[in-house]
């Protein structure tokens, strides 16, 4: 986060708009303390080549598998990792609001708590490394503070 602030203000200097532009930061995840929670590589459970593509990591993922790869496969080892529920995208629950999306993708890791699923930044370029617009399951359409 600190390096795209600190590109963008730096984009806003060099383009003389820096005494000009407000810039307010928000964020939709609030904090926790963290103490007593572990954090985990999904690639202890599994391959970094099986991941394709992978987007968030805390308290919960999701990502696709690698062609060559078998998702049931993926997912059988992925359930050993206690304190995470794993989901194909098939199995979501209905509970999750993003379940029917065709933007969620082949794997589902739900954190129960305690556990926390994290990247491998030794495959990172399988990570996506900024928010894409609908990777979260949600519509890629901006939402308007209007309606």
């Amino acid at each position: 986060m600190d390096f795209w602030l600190g590109n963008f203000l730096s984009a806003l200097e060099e383009a003389g708009l820096r005494e000009e532009t407000n810039v307010v930061i928000v964020a939709d995840h609030g904090t926790k303390d963290t103490e007593g929670q572990v954090t985990s590589k999904v690639t202890n459970f599994v391959s970094g080549e099986s991941i394709e593509k992978a987007c968030d990591s805390g308290s919960y993922m999701h990502f696709a598998v690698a062609d060559g790869f078998s998702v049931d496969e993926v997912v059988a080892n992925l359930s050993s990792w206690e304190g995470v529920d794993v989901y194909k995208k098939e199995d979501i629950p209905d509970r999750f609001a993003f379940r029917d999306s065709d933007l969620v993708l082949d794997v589902l890791l739900v954190s129960q708590g305690e556990e926390l699923v994290n990247q491998d930044w030794a495959y990172r370029q399988a990570f996506m490394p900024l928010p894409v617009p609908g990777m979260d399951g949600r519509e890629k359409k901006p939402l308007s503070i209007h309606t």
